[in-house]
């Protein structure tokens, strides 16, 4: 394979369960960091559903898979 005019590539390894997803995640947040909508995209990427579970004292929101 013979690839042209290609100046630079990045390129993420490691093994398993190192945080090579949570890196690419945190970009794609970054590069829109001012629209709230991307954090429930990441959760549908991972196949969380956006849903709110409410219980007394506790709210579960969409960022809350994001942090632990």
């Amino acid at each position: 394979m013979k690839l042209t005019d290609l100046d630079q590539v990045n390129l993420i390894a490691g093994k398993n369960n190192v945080g090579k997803t949570a890196l690419l995640e945190a970009i794609f947040l970054h590069c829109g960091a001012y629209n709230p909508e991307l954090t429930l995209r990441v959760n549908a990427f991972r196949g969380i559903e956006a849903i709110k579970i409410e219980l007394p004292g506790w709210t579960e929101t969409p960022w809350d898979a994001l942090f632990n």
